[in-house]
């Protein structure tokens, strides 16, 4: 009796296991599909720091999503409020952001934050005087605000008053010796500076486009140059370079590729290197390689220096060093000596000094010009020959049009005169566009 009732659960144990499998071909018999829902990661909370770390890694769009959010939550939260008003002034959509600043400063008219950043996107909109009401009133309520100082320095940088936005900047170095925003403001008060320049999204990229044409007199010929330049800021102090230029003389086309590297350091101080690659030029060098060094050792002398190493055609090599003291006179003005040593393949020796003046107003429309005197032992073009240095007298000038924000044309002309060798007349043409 027990075996026998051992072998009937046997049985349908085994049944139980084979049933299912017989079943599979015959689906009136299958039984209905269930389908399972698996565990969705979790999605991140909705927070003002998400939405502004989404704005700092370039996803606006996201980021305003998030906002919207949290705004339709709590209409009052002031953080969303703040952080959108600043996507907003990313944008270009300035109307929107100041609207939102003006609900803000209604509401807590002593908000630093939000002063400094209506004086910003005020700026932008080049109401300079307006924007300047808002960071002075930022700077008497925090008058340690780094960015309140930061955004003044600016403010006056547009509006054509250098030698008041020095100070500004310098004082927020003393307040913070390590602060990158203030140096960058002292740097573009050399450059030149656009409303814009201290959005994040709105300056990394710089592409310059150029046409250049020289006519040689004294039995040379006449050159003909295009150049593409593309400068990109890969971290605040690290900036990237690439190019392409194209040289014509005579029937010969020559072609040099460029990439190069800056790092500026602080207080001042820049360090850069480069190499021009052309194997097949014969007008110009083949290879080049040089680095270069700069810094401000006591106000307003810079010194510099730089070593270039460059290949031509016919195994001939050269080696320059140039150190140079440079003296600003003023934020617009500045005067530079540099005394070049040259040594070329054979171990001829050629050494020459230059002084060249420069001035560059600050503004949409700059006229620039400069005028140089010096001597020249070797030219690029005939480094084959010896030479007694020459005389040589170079005078230059143009104009620049910033016609929008970070788009701009330039015209320039160029005479230079190497007493016993040519006079050359250039003309220049470029179109740039920063992003």
């Amino acid at each position: 009796m027990c075996d026998t009732h051992a072998l009937g659960v046997a049985l349908a144990l085994l049944l139980s296991l084979v049933a299912p499998v017989a079943s599979w071909g015959d689906e009136s018999s299958a039984e209905p599909s269930v389908d399972v829902e698996w565990p969705r990661e979790p999605q991140p909370e909705p927070t003002a720091d998400l939405a502004a770390a989404l704005a700092l890694d370039g996803k606006v769009e996201e980021a305003l999503a998030v906002y919207a959010e949290l705004l339709a939550r709590n209409p009052e939260n002031r953080d969303a409020i703040f952080g959108r008003a600043r996507v907003l002034g990313w944008l270009g959509r300035y109307d929107e952001s100041l609207a939102a600043l003006d609900g803000m400063l209604a509401d807590s008219p002593d908000d630093v934050d939000a002063l400094v950043l209506r004086a910003r996107v005020l700026g932008w909109t080049e109401r300079y005087e307006r924007g300047e009401v808002d960071a002075r009133r930022a700077l008497s309520l925090a008058p340690d605000s780094i960015d309140a100082h930061i955004v003044l320095g600016d403010l006056l940088t547009w509006s054509q008053r250098g030698g008041e936005a020095k100070s500004v900047y310098e004082e927020a170095l003393r307040i913070a010796p390590d602060s990158h925003e203030a140096e960058e403001g002292l740097r573009r008060l050399v450059g030149g500076s656009l409303p814009g320049e201290a959005s994040p999204h709105a300056r990394r990229l710089r592409a310059d486009f150029g046409l250049r044409f020289d006519s040689l007199e004294g039995g040379s010929s006449d050159w003909w140059q295009e150049d593409l330049h593309v400068a990109f800021q890969a971290l605040p102090r690290l900036r990237l370079y690439t190019g392409l230029t194209q040289t014509r003389r005579y029937d010969l086309h020559d072609t040099q590729a460029s990439v190069g590297v800056s790092w500026a350091g602080r207080r001042g101080w820049w360090l850069g290197a480069g190499a021009v690659f052309g194997p097949d030029a014969d007008v110009v060098a083949r290879y080049v390689v040089s680095v270069e060094a700069a810094g401000r050792v006591v106000e307003p002398v810079v010194l510099k220096i730089s070593y270039r190493r460059s290949w031509y055609a016919g195994s001939v090599e050269t080696d320059a060093l140039t150190p140079g003291v440079e003296l600003w006179l003023s934020d617009k003005a500045k005067l530079l000596g540099r005394y070049h040593f040259t040594r070329l393949s054979g171990g001829r020796l050629g050494h020459a000094g230059s002084l060249r003046a420069e001035i560059f107003p600050q503004g949409r429309l700059i006229p620039y010009a400069a005028v140089g005197y010096g001597t020249e032992a070797f030219a690029p073009s005939t480094v084959q020959s010896a030479r007694t240095r020459a005389r040589n007298v170079s005078a230059s000038g143009g104009l620049v049009w910033k016609f929008r924000d970070g788009f701009g044309l330039r015209l320039g002309y160029a005479f230079e005169d190497l007493d016993r060798t040519y006079r050359r007349h250039g003309l220049e043409a470029g179109l740039f566009g920063e992003f």
